[in-house]
């Protein structure tokens, strides 16, 4: 999946360039009602210093198990690495719940956990999905 942002922000809120790249999704049902999702992210991303880009690569592996109803909770491994100077790989281990209030909409939670020095320690989350 190709993907592009343009620099539509206001007041500050973005860096002001078109940056993009492609996403590789991959799902798998496994034994036991598991399922697993890996995704790939290859972008060109901004420099934080100067006008120019530089490469990042995203990587996930997530588990996920119905527990009851339309509650299910799942953990990830979340990687990025930067070829930008001076950056760091950033590893975190997700864990978290999501709700499903009908076909096409979710509620989720959870945590994501640095397991490297340059990921945040502890950022919890809420967030909503919707399919249209």
């Amino acid at each position: 999946m190709p993907f592009v942002k343009l620099p539509t922000n206001q007041d500050d809120l973005g860096n002001n360039s078109v940056e993009g790249g492609m996403i590789v999704p991959f799902a798998a049902q496994l034994p036991y009602d598991w399922g697993m999702g890996m995704t790939g992210v290859f972008g060109l991303v901004r420099d934080s210093v100067g006008s120019g880009h530089h490469s990042e690569f995203i990587h996930t592996i997530t588990l996920g198990h119905d527990i009851v109803g339309k509650l299910a909770g799942y953990v990830e491994f979340f990687s990025r690495v930067s070829t930008e100077t001076g950056s760091d790989w950033e590893g975190t281990v997700d864990v978290g719940f999501t709700y499903a209030l009908s076909d096409d909409i979710r509620l989720d939670g959870g945590v994501n956990i640095g397991v490297t020095r340059s990921a945040d320690d502890i950022n919890p989350f809420l967030g909503i999905s919707w399919r249209f």
